[in-house]
């Protein structure tokens, strides 16, 4: 019943794609998280411990100061992403790394972190400058991680949903 309801929504092609395809993007998706990011997401203790970030209830920010400096990391990444992501669309580069991203024609949701295993590295890299620079408690860390991995599944997910509040961002 939700799948003929959200129809409506749909702003892509209506072609879904093949379970081959979607097995072969799980696959990358396995190596990328393991390979690439678990190492990243592990150095993040590393990261808190060094620069001594805080994880305690009496000095976790307040909700405001929070949404606020996840707008700041939401431009900053946008803003890496863009000029990186126009790079990588070069005619020298784009056939060796970021070609492997476009190659599904219907997107869905897992489709979102399909990519170039360095592909994941330089543009990741804008994700975690604003965290660099903005980072002054753990909660912090968390709620940016979870606002940029719903918008990137949403943005690749098909689908304009109404009353969505992710459209509330730029």
């Amino acid at each position: 019943q939700f799948i003929p309801y959200m129809k409506k929504y749909k702003i892509q092609k209506d072609k879904p794609e093949t379970w081959e395809n979607q097995w072969k993007c799980f696959k990358v998706l396995l190596f990328n998280h393991f390979c690439i990011q678990l190492p990243l997401i592990c150095g993040t203790y590393y990261f808190t411990e060094y620069f001594n970030i805080p994880y305690d209830w009496e000095r976790m920010p307040r909700w405001c100061l929070l949404l606020v400096k996840c707008l700041g990391c939401a431009v900053i990444e946008d803003t890496w992403h863009y000029f990186l992501h126009r790079l990588l669309h070069h005619k020298r580069i784009y056939k060796y790394i970021h070609k492997v991203h476009h190659e599904f024609q219907a997107p869905f949701g897992m489709e979102a972190e399909y990519a170039h295993p360095l592909e994941t590295l330089i543009l990741g890299t804008g994700f975690f400058i604003g965290i660099m620079l903005l980072c002054d408690h753990v909660i912090f860390l968390w709620a940016w991680v979870t606002i940029r991995l719903m918008e990137t599944i949403d943005v690749h997910s098909g689908y304009d949903i109404p009353l969505n509040p992710l459209n509330l961002i730029p």
